[in-house]
């Protein structure tokens, strides 16, 4: 049995070649000719444009009622065609002379009744397969004002049309200027609303197919059970193709399996329920639209799809994440990225939960906070010190010192401060700025703040923690509220100015 299988491996094997070669081979007496070996149906791969295997144009031979090789993956001599910016959506029959363009192609009407099918259809004379080449969906990101596309990428299921990675956003970057948002239209009226994309596969899997045809065929259809082992694909489709008719004499003592027609399907983990062909004749037809309406509603759903970019002037921060504040593995405003990339205005666009990361305070901030309504929560700060410090101060707050700074509309919640400092050492502290010069604080809450300060308030050095802000100066400080502010102490100096 192996050594039957082998030999009719490598018949087929040869007959590809002499294919591929377009007959290029000699023997005694002239060329070879595949068909006085049975194979007597030329099959011509037309790419139409693409190339397989470099050349544009591939022949085949094959026996009447065999199966067809797919071209497809990159190492057998039929690999999957590739043609720059396209995307292959399958092979079709067409008219043995079809008319040609201007450029010497033939022109086909791609038809899904001619679609070829080749888990099911069978060569029954010398044809042409055309590959059908759909545009590859592309997404263009496009400067709003100067109309020039700033990014543009394939559109695939890992990489829908959706916001702009960290990484791309860099590419899109203009100096002195910070792209604002997304938006449907030039005018910057309509933002871009990007759950409204649904992706779909060009092509749907086999799996995904017949599990809609099981929905729409639940008479003709069954789950199939079997246990019996299906053979690989390959090794299937080579049986089907490459098989000859064997004397008596060479297969009398074979024990030869027939091959299952059904055996695709099986693997979808279906079988039929029917022995009409006409109904199964209808179910595969039904099976080509499918694909023909995946491949309608990918062409319809990828075409011409444009976002549109805002910017503005000046040097922002667009705060979506809490990773849009992450510098080196620490968190903060500090007014820079690890791109290098520097600025002095956040827009808080979503609410941020810091819980687990490393929040550290900023010495000193000058620029300016959009809050518009969000929450920073859990943020946990450490204030450590060197056992051999003497008499050093020490501060912390989420900003060290706020200079013409502006920030306002933003709430903190769950906000602790973990203080470990050795006697003698100096302490000044507050839940949100240590001290303020020339800035204004408007419409800022806090719920739920906690000092623990440690060993070192023992009264040997001087510790002065505030609800707010420790030192006010000249800014301006407007609505203000404080609520679950906790920070007992037998020495240190508690200032509640806005808390209970």
């Amino acid at each position: 049995m192996i050594k039957h299988r082998i030999l009719k491996i490598m018949t087929l094997m040869l007959v590809l070649v002499i294919g591929v070669g377009l007959v290029s081979c000699s023997r005694i007496g002239g060329a070879i000719d595949p068909r006085e070996w049975g194979f007597d149906s030329q099959v011509t791969y037309h790419a139409l444009g693409g190339k397989i295997n470099t050349k544009e144009i591939r022949e085949t031979y094959y026996e009447k009622g065999s199966l067809l090789f797919e071209p497809r993956g990159t190492t057998n001599m039929l690999i999957r065609p590739v043609k720059d910016g396209y995307l292959l959506a399958g092979w079709y029959r067409g008219p043995d002379e079809p008319t040609l363009d201007e450029n010497g192609q033939p022109v086909i009407e791609f038809k899904a009744e001619d679609r070829w099918d080749f888990s099911v259809d069978r060569v029954e004379e010398s044809m042409t397969l055309y590959a059908r080449w759909i545009q590859q969906g592309v997404v263009e990101y496009v400067d709003s004002e100067t109309e020039k596309v700033m990014f543009s990428k394939n559109i695939t299921a890992d990489s829908p049309v959706q916001p702009l990675t960290p990484a791309a956003l860099r590419l899109v970057d203009k100096a002195g200027y910070t792209m604002e948002g997304y938006y449907e239209d030039k005018e910057v009226t309509i933002p871009y609303d990007f759950t409204q994309y649904e992706h779909g596969e060009l092509i749907p899997s086999d799996k995904e197919l017949y599990d809609k045809l099981y929905e729409e065929f639940p008479d003709a259809l069954a789950i199939y059970e079997g246990e019996e082992e299906l053979p690989p694909v390959e090794e299937e489709l080579e049986e089907e193709a490459g098989a000859e008719e064997e004397s008596e004499e060479d297969t009398g003592d074979m024990d030869k399996a027939p091959v299952d027609p059904y055996a695709y399907i099986k693997r979808m983990g279906y079988q039929y329920a029917t022995e009409d062909e006409a109904v199964i004749a209808e179910i595969q037809a039904r099976k080509k639209a499918l694909i023909e309406e995946s491949i309608q509603y990918y062409m319809e759903n990828t075409a011409g799809k444009k976002v549109w970019l805002n910017y503005v002037e000046g040097r922002s921060r667009l705060v979506n994440s809490i990773e849009d504040l992450q510098l080196n593995g620490r968190y903060g405003f500090f007014g820079t990225d690890n791109s290098g990339q520097t600025f002095t205005k956040y827009s808080i666009r979503a609410d941020l939960d810091f819980s687990g990361k490393s929040f550290e305070m900023v010495p000193e901030f000058t620029g300016s906070i959009e809050g518009n309504g969000h929450t920073l929560s859990n943020i946990s700060i450490s204030i450590a010190g060197k056992k051999m410090d003497r008499g050093q101060l020490y501060m912390g707050a989420l900003f060290g010192k706020l200079s013409e700074a502006e920030i306002k509309d933003l709430s903190i919640e769950n906000l602790s401060f973990n203080v470990n400092l050795p006697p003698s050492n100096h302490l000044k502290a507050a839940s949100f700025a240590v001290e303020a010069k020339d800035s204004t604080v408007q419409n800022i809450k806090v719920d739920g703040v906690k000092f623990v300060l440690g060993r070192g308030d023992n009264g040997m050095a001087d510790y002065a923690v505030s609800d707010f802000i420790l030192d006010p100066g000249n800014s301006t400080i407007e609505d203000i509220e404080v609520t679950n502010f906790d920070a007992e102490s037998k020495h240190a100096e508690i200032i509640k100015t806005y808390a209970d």
